[in-house]
């Protein structure tokens, strides 16, 4: 049985409360702090060699100015295969990835295009893109844009002008390599702007799991933002006000976020496997939460050895059901199938 699944079939314990008829305990009060936090991808993932393309981007630096935590991951290349004619306006074609499959997928251009009178459509076998145009052929705009990653993130978020695609969880499925944290800039300048020695090596020693593909278009960078929800129970007759701690600021989620999924995915090229956690000095053990836990608000999988962390994606901001969680209570931590929460 695999890490994940042993994991899996373990129970959230439910707290128990003992209440007392003893006078001198009766204003007594049980207070019960969790946080539930979700990962979600803060810009479509992307390729080693796409990354290179936009690290000097203002748009995508704006975008991830306030990101701290990132992954290194691979899968098989992806390829757009076989377009049709556009004339109809919608775009037809196939995504594929050696070893997974293909399905058809379909861009409405009239969603993307809306009122624009003059429009250009450029594709080939990594990306599409619509130019809004003067009539002329001068290119004014880029009105939307697809890569193939970018095409299946589109696909999960209810993007208006995509369809088809309906294997897209299938695709959205990564190896995990590293898992790494940047505490001082955020994660695209860390990993992406400036040297990064993991990076690097990773690009030295991994080797490309299709002869044609370079390991630089396998490798996949994801960048993640941290949302967290806060809920307090109160047990007893009198009110309480609580204020959230400096102790539990966003820096802290972060820090403690990162060592959840590196001590459960065990990343390939994590050396630093923080076998302690929960314990920590900067994290959130010992902060008065009672529980607290991690899921990925993405339609997206993890893997890592015999270890997988799965997401589910909803229009809120907490994760869909089915995501798996990380739950911490205590000095306990442990991986709950999405499946067995709630059974």
């Amino acid at each position: 049985m695999s890490r994940r699944q042993q994991r899996g079939r373990r129970k959230w314990p439910a707290l128990r409360i003992r209440r007392s008829t003893h006078p001198r305990e009766a204003a007594l009060h049980f207070v019960v702090r969790s946080q539930l936090h979700t990962l979600s991808l803060a810009f479509p993932p992307v390729s080693n060699q796409e990354a290179e393309w936009i690290k000097k981007d203002p748009g995508v630096m704006a975008q991830l100015a306030d990101t701290h935590i990132y992954v290194v991951a691979k899968r098989r290349e992806a390829f757009f295969e076989n377009f049709d004619d556009p004339a109809d306006g919608t775009l037809n074609f196939d995504f594929k990835v050696e070893g997974i499959g293909d399905d058809r997928a379909t861009l409405s251009l009239s969603a993307i295009v809306g009122d624009v009178e003059f429009f250009e459509v450029e594709f080939g076998d990594k990306g599409v893109r619509v130019w809004e145009t003067n009539g002329h052929e001068e290119r004014l705009g880029v009105l939307d844009w697809f890569s193939t990653e970018k095409l299946l993130w589109d696909r999960s978020r209810g993007h208006p002008a995509v369809s088809g695609l309906d294997r897209f969880r299938e695709f959205l499925t990564y190896e995990l390599l590293y898992v790494g944290i940047s505490k001082s800039s955020d994660a695209f300048k860390r990993l992406v702007v400036n040297p990064h020695h993991k990076r690097i090596t990773i690009l030295s020693n991994e080797r490309p799991a299709e002869p044609t593909s370079r390991v630089s278009d396998e490798v996949i960078l994801l960048f993640l933002d941290i949302e967290p929800l806060q809920f307090r129970t109160l047990e007893g007759d009198e009110d309480f006000d609580f204020e959230t701690p400096d102790s539990m600021s966003k820096d802290r989620v972060v820090a403690d976020a990162e060592k959840a999924l590196v001590n459960i995915l065990q990343g390939k090229y994590n050396e630093i496997r923080f076998k302690q956690y929960p314990k920590g000095s900067d994290g959130l053990h010992g902060t008065g939460l009672t529980r607290y836990a991690y899921s990925i608000n993405e339609d997206l999988l993890l893997t890592s050895g015999t270890t997988s962390i799965r997401g589910c994606r909803s229009r809120g901001s907490v994760a869909g059901n089915g995501a798996d969680l990380i739950a911490i209570e205590g000095d306990q931590v442990q991986l709950i199938q999405g499946s067995d929460i709630g059974s």
